[in-house]
């Protein structure tokens, strides 16, 4: 059991894909009826799963929540004062009866002294963990630790810091291996570049602290709007970029005006002053593989009908096939 486990998550890189693993592994596998895991990704916010025997189907998310100061205080105890399977919209009651009885478990993730998750398992109704369980799951949830831990640093080496995207040259490495694998199964790649307008002006004029506040507010809003398979970067100063696997002109057209609709009313709020600028944006997109064979043509046609759009009033979304 414990080979298999360590079997299955390591090498691998990406967190939500480990939390995926893990959490069907003890329902499925050890036969479990719950499988909770809680992830610190900042000091204030975290990523949660929860995997139930009767629902094949993850839920969860990110959530605030700060880790918890000190070694004073249990896991379970932790969970039950910030209310975590609440905002789940689980009812505690539901999830697990009372430690004490040994029905659930709960185990501190740490990498040396340093919380970076809980691991939260739940038996079958009328079922207990046995000490050689609970010895076998604590040596589990330690090797998972330093897989979460190694995953948590490479994440951090390819994602912006202010918005938590993925940084350009990660992009460009996912963009080519994407075409790759668009080619052979005959699939349709649209690749979006979004600026904000008049940014350089912004910083010039207010300072970089005010850009930071755009960018971030920016990256906030339009962070719920892609699907899990979306590549989201922060591209250059103000530009991101945005890779849609399997999606043609109609399906980024219709995020690309989601987008649109979600900033139009958006104003930004200058710190210690009264003053309140509009946010607008410019949308390019180009399409493999009308548009190029190649990440470089992708990336070059997209920055034209960027280019194109930013010339307009109002800024406006322009594909790369209708540049003249």
């Amino acid at each position: 059991m414990l080979q298999d486990f360590s079997q299955k998550i390591s090498g691998i890189m990406e967190i939500n894909r480990i939390k995926g693993i893990v959490l069907n592994f003890f329902v499925n596998e050890m036969n479990l009826d719950s499988s909770l895991l809680l992830l610190w990704l900042k000091k204030d916010s975290a990523v949660i799963g929860l995997r139930k025997k009767e629902n094949a189907e993850i839920i969860g998310g990110e959530i605030d929540l700060s880790l918890p100061e000190g070694e004073i205080i249990t896991p379970q105890t932790f969970l039950k004062r910030e209310k975590v399977l609440e905002k789940l919209g689980v009812l505690e009651e539901d999830f697990a009866t009372p430690q004490d009885n040994l029905r659930a478990l709960y185990l501190m993730l740490k990498q040396e002294k340093t919380i970076i998750g809980i691991l939260g398992l739940v038996k079958l109704k009328g079922e207990i963990f046995e000490e050689s369980e609970i010895k076998l799951l604590s040596i589990m949830a330690r090797n998972l630790s330093v897989c979460f831990h190694r995953a948590m640093l490479y994440e951090s080496a390819i994602t912006d810091t202010l918005t938590g995207f993925y940084l350009r040259k990660y992009f460009e490495f996912t963009l080519s291996k994407e075409i790759e694998r668009a080619s052979r199964y005959n699939h349709r790649i649209s690749l979006m570049r979004i600026e904000l307008d008049n940014f350089n002006n912004l910083i010039e004029t207010y300072g970089e602290s005010v850009g930071a506040l755009a960018i971030q507010q920016f990256s906030a809003e339009i962070k719920t709007l892609f699907r899990k398979t979306d590549i989201v970067s922060r591209f250059e100063l103000g530009e991101f970029a945005i890779l849609l696997p399997e999606a043609g002109y109609n399906d980024s057209l219709a995020i690309s005006k989601r987008i649109q609709k979600r900033i139009f009313l958006k104003w930004l709020e200058i710190p210690d002053s009264n003053i309140s600028i509009k946010l607008n944006i410019s949308i390019g997109i180009s399409i493999f593989p009308g548009d190029g064979n190649d990440a470089e043509s992708l990336l070059n046609k997209a920055k034209d009908a960027l280019r194109q759009a930013k010339s307009v009033t109002p800024p406006k979304i322009i594909f790369a096939r209708d540049i003249a």
